[in-house]
């Protein structure tokens, strides 16, 4: 009895490279791009009612507009580990998805014999850019060719171990 890797036709390939993906999704992940230069965030005034700025002296009202801005600070804060966390959870999840696919693909092979003579793009002598330059001078590649892969993904959030 011997045991045969699954198979993928091209009609399977075609179907999931048709599939759409969101643009949000489709920019999350941008292979040779650099990150856009950091701006600043708008200022958002913190407004404080007429009895307090009638009733509370300078000091007091400083004190407040501190604190408001201390709690709003903390919550970004929050907000960007969270984000963070929600991008290495998604990342882990199409590392074990490849693998999945190169054990079908490859069953023989040991996975470790991989990761063992893999060379990171950014150190790597040989190999090439995704793309040319576009005309701003950064390499963009068009994530759309793998919208198949963010599609089949479960979109769960991460489970603590």
């Amino acid at each position: 009895m011997s045991i045969s890797a699954p198979t993928i036709s091209a009609t399977d390939v075609s179907g999931l490279l048709a599939r759409g993906s969101s643009p949000q999704r489709n920019n999350a992940v941008q292979i040779g791009k650099c990150p856009p230069p950091r701006t600043r965030r708008p200022r958002t005034p913190i407004a404080l009612t007429e009895e307090d700025m009638r009733t509370l002296s300078p000091d007091e009202i400083r004190k407040k507009k501190n604190r408001v801005s201390a709690q709003r600070d903390r919550d970004r804060k929050k907000q960007h580990v969270q984000d963070l966390e929600d991008m290495v959870c998604e990342l882990w999840k199409r590392v074990q998805y490849l693998e999945g696919v190169i054990t079908s693909m490859h069953p023989n092979q040991d996975l470790s014999g991989l990761y063992h003579s893999y060379e990171p793009y950014d150190v790597s002598r040989s190999l090439q850019p995704l793309t040319g330059p576009t005309p701003g001078g950064l390499n963009e590649v068009d994530m759309t060719e793998l919208a198949w892969l963010l599609d089949s993904m479960p979109m769960d959030p991460c489970s603590e171990d």
